[in-house]
């Protein structure tokens, strides 16, 4: 009798986890279907992170790039790192060096639109901070920018901008 319960929840447990998936996919695929830049930026997130969706990182990619090209520039600061995560899972990203390298470019362009606006807001430098990686290949002057940006966020009291200073001094950055 105890197994014959336990089965009969299990396939309970089964069925609705299975609507209830179902009908949290249907909703990223209305995002999708709106077509605007805030509605795919939401759509790419949820396959980025597995909410909503199953996580598919090439799928997200796709979906921050359309986002970008209707003019939202978090998907560029998105698209620019989402780059480890390709290289962390060998995947080949569905985007061209080039495609990063603009989005990269949009993204700071934005973000220091943005800053000059709001020149306390700890995300924002933060993102720059990210952006101005020299992780990347960058110039001495770059490396600069990066560590102020940094610095002011962690001043401002942006916790991961705390942390990645701390670990940046022990690695002499």
């Amino acid at each position: 009798m105890y197994r014959v319960f336990k089965t009969l929840l299990l396939l309970i447990f089964l069925f609705v986890s299975s609507a209830f998936a179902d009908g949290l996919s249907s909703k990223v695929n209305k995002l999708i279907q709106q077509n605007d830049k805030w509605s795919l930026y939401e759509a790419a997130e949820a396959y980025r992170y597995g909410h909503g969706a199953k996580q598919d990182i090439v799928e997200a990619a796709r979906l921050y790039l359309r986002a970008g090209e209707k003019g939202n520039f978090h998907a560029h600061y998105d698209i620019y790192t989402l780059w480890d995560d390709f290289e962390e899972q060998y995947v080949e990203p569905p985007f061209s060096v080039r495609q990063f390298t603009i989005s990269k470019n949009i993204a700071i362009l934005n973000y220091e639109r943005l800053l000059a606006k709001k020149p306390n807001d700890p995300e924002l430098h933060y993102r720059l901070a990210i952006l101005y990686d020299p992780g990347v290949g960058i110039t001495g002057k770059e490396q600069n920018i990066c560590k102020m940006h940094l610095k002011k966020a962690a001043r401002l009291g942006h916790i991961e901008a705390k942390r990645l200073q701390t670990q940046a001094k022990e690695y002499g950055f």
